[in-house]
């Protein structure tokens, strides 16, 4: 995703790689925005928004509807840096692209986590508080190999096929694998859930 590798990137001029504006122009609006003035987040709009979604929908595949959520929030994202000082000028649009991607794979690793509790935890109608502790509990006392093989699947997106190939198993037991470590992930979090209760 090394947008720099690209050499067609390189010869782009660097106005165009800061939101159409020179450099003297880009601090002129930072200091505007804080004092309230809000031009320069209308140019970041006007200027990136759509190609961005664009990027996120082409090369990341995601839908209209998450690109233009996840592009929005970097928007507001990328707002706050430039107000802390933490956004230089350079190569805005790349940093704006790169920021955006890096939300869009933390919202898929948040809802591949969502998934693995919801496959162990089902349709509890105890306490929040009560059934993550017994997660947690159970998860901290799963056998190291289980853990990386949930992780690589559920948090990393890590097809099984590959896992099965780094562990050096056909995918019809890496399948295998990955049921019983659920179940193991399953059966320790019953057991730590119903200790909690017994509380």
């Amino acid at each position: 995703m090394n947008l720099l590798k690209n050499p067609i990137v390189k010869s782009i001029p660097l106005k165009h790689k800061n939101f159409g504006l020179s450099k003297s122009e880009f601090e002129q609006m930072v200091a505007m925005l804080k004092n309230g003035k809000e031009q320069l987040f209308e140019q970041i709009f006007l200027a990136h928004f759509e190609s961005c979604q664009h990027y996120l929908i082409s090369n990341h595949k995601a839908s209209f509807e998450l690109a233009y959520d996840i592009t929005m929030d970097t928007l507001i994202q990328f707002r706050q840096r430039i107000l802390t000082d933490k956004v230089s000028y350079g190569n805005l649009r790349y940093l704006f692209t790169v920021m955006a991607s890096q939300n869009l794979i933390k919202h898929h690793k948040k809802n591949q986590k969502e998934r693995l509790e919801s496959f162990i935890i089902g349709d509890s109608q105890t306490k929040p508080e009560i059934v993550y502790e017994a997660l947690s509990n159970a998860w901290n006392e799963l056998e190291p190999e289980s853990k990386k093989v949930l992780e690589e699947f559920y948090y990393n997106k890590t097809p099984l096929i590959k896992i099965a190939n780094k562990l050096g198993i056909s995918d019809s037991t890496m399948r295998k694998k990955k049921q019983r470590c659920l179940e193991k992930l399953r059966n320790l979090f019953m057991h730590k859930y119903s200790l909690t209760n017994e509380k």
